[in-house]
This record gives C-alpha cells, structure tokens and sequence, in this order.
C-alpha cells in the first residue's frame, strides 16, 4: 500500500519493502530525513514502481523506474510514500475526494490543458522537471 503526499521531496520505501524486492540502496551517501516525527538517514536507490488500476477498469497499469529513498525507520501504516522525486516531478496528478482516488497522466499533460509553460526547479530540493 502507498500514500500519496504532494508534501514530500522523496518517494520514500520502507525497510521491509526494499529488503522484499533485494535492493541496494548506497549507503555511502545518506540524505537527512524528516519523517514521521523523527529526523533520520535514509539512504538514495533506484526501484521500478508502478500504479495499478482500481479493480474493474480495464485500464494498464503504469510502470516507471524512479530514484527514491529508503528510510532507516518506519512507522507509518503504508509502506511507501510517493512524493515529488519519483512520481510528482515525472507525471501529472489529479486527485478526486470524491472518488477517494488519484489518476496519474504524462508529465506535460497540465501544461497543455492550462497553455502554462513548462519550469525547470534546476538544483535544490525538488529535481528538475522530467518527461518520461
């Protein structure tokens, strides 16, 4: 299961996720973390990740590879939180209440509905803006 928020600079996994899939995150170059309450290391990998459709909709899943973080600690329900680096900086997101969902479409497909041009963040906390 994974969480959304639009808050976070990562898209980060849970020990118990990365140690499922046998990753290797580097270790040699930890990123300070915020989460959950507690300040702590987390350490940078790269994951395939995907979306499935609600059940019902025959719709494809969709499938990317992301640069995430993994924390040293976890705590929360979820086992990932997907966040800017990783799935916001790669895809538009609409989130419905009322359908207590959220579609993804192709990183481009906001500017183009709203004739508002693309931003390049360059260097800081949020990685510049990508096109799958």
């Amino acid at each position: 299961m994974a969480m959304a928020d639009t808050g976070s600079q990562h898209t980060i996994l849970s020990p118990k996720v990365a140690d499922d899939l046998g990753m290797d995150s580097d270790r040699s170059k930890p990123v300070e973390l915020a989460f959950a309450g507690r300040e702590q290391d987390a350490y940078p990998a790269s994951v395939s990740l995907s979306l499935l459709p609600p059940a019902g909709l025959d719709v494809e899943p969709v499938a990317w590879e992301a640069d995430v973080v993994v924390a040293s600690h976890w705590v929360a329900w979820f086992d990932v939180l997907l966040g800017q680096r990783g799935l916001f900086n790669l895809f538009t997101a609409t989130f419905s209440g009322h359908a207590a969902a959220f579609a993804i479409e192709g990183a481009d497909a906001f500017d183009q509905r709203f004739e508002v041009p693309p931003v390049d963040l360059g260097e800081g906390p949020h990685a510049p803006r990508l096109t799958p």
